[in-house]
């Protein structure tokens, strides 16, 4: 069963790459906009839960920005 859903998975992104590469860019970015919301809808996210997990993400990338910052400034000053 699982090697079918890898196959669906599979194929669905050959298709959308299909799209992607064959199909004007304001057309596909559309009907991308179209599955996207759906897939949030069918999720059943509201606002409140859309907004929270918006908050979470700003700081997961703010302290990975940091880290990569500090990781820079390590590697330029010399130290490990």
């Amino acid at each position: 069963m699982l090697e079918k859903i890898d196959e669906e998975r599979l194929e669905f992104v050959r298709f959308w790459a299909k799209i992607v590469r064959e199909t004007d860019p304001s057309y596909w970015s559309h009907q991308q906009k179209t599955l996207i919301d759906s897939v949030l809808k069918s999720a059943s996210q509201d606002r409140g839960l859309y907004l929270r997990v918006k908050v979470i993400a700003r700081k997961i990338h703010q302290v990975l920005r940091k880290r990569r910052t500090a990781r820079s400034e390590n590697k330029n000053s010399g130290r490990p």
